[in-house]
C-alpha cells in the first residue's frame, strides 16, 4: 500500500498534498524523488519474479492492472532491466538523467515503431 501511494505521489499531481504533508522538514522534490527510486525497486523486485510477460521487439511489458489505473512496466525483454513505468497518462524513467524525456522513451521507441500496442491489444482479443 505504502508502495503504491509512493508511485501515486510522483504519478498524479493531485495527490501532492498527501506528498507534501508526509514530513514537513522534506521539499517536495525530494520526496518525489525518494518516490520514483522506491517505485523503481519495486518495479525491479516485480520484474525478477514475474514470468510469461508479453513481447515485442525486444521490449517486455507487464501490466500491473492498467485497466484500473495500476501500471505498465516496460522492460529489455533478455535482461528484465526496468525501461520505464506508465501509469494513470505518467511515466517514471528508470534512469532519472530521462526522467525530462521520459514521454518520448515510454512506450519505447522500438515498441512504437513495430505497432506493439496493437499486437498487445489482440492478443487481448483472443
Amino acid at each position: 500500500m505504502i508502495k503504491t501511494l509512493h508511485l501515486l505521489c510522483i504519478l498524479t499531481p493531485i495527490l501532492t498534498t498527501y506528498c507534501s504533508n508526509v514530513s514537513a522538514e522534506n521539499s517536495l522534490e525530494s520526496k518525489q524523488a525518494l518516490a520514483r527510486e522506491e517505485s523503481i525497486q519495486y518495479a525491479n523486485e516485480i520484474l525478477k519474479v514475474t514470468k510469461g510477460n508479453f513481447s515485442c521487439a525486444g521490449i517486455g511489458l507487464f501490466d500491473n492492472g492498467s485497466s484500473i489505473d495500476g501500471p505498465i512496466y516496460f522492460f529489455k525483454n533478455d535482461t528484465r532491466e526496468l525501461i520505464c513505468i506508465s501509469a494513470m497518462g505518467e511515466c517514471v524513467a528508470a534512469d532519472s538523467k530521462q526522467q525530462n524525456t521520459c514521454r518520448q522513451i515510454c512506450p519505447p521507441p522500438e515498441w512504437k515503431s513495430n505497432n506493439c500496442d496493437t499486437k498487445y491489444k489482440n492478443r487481448l482479443a483472443f
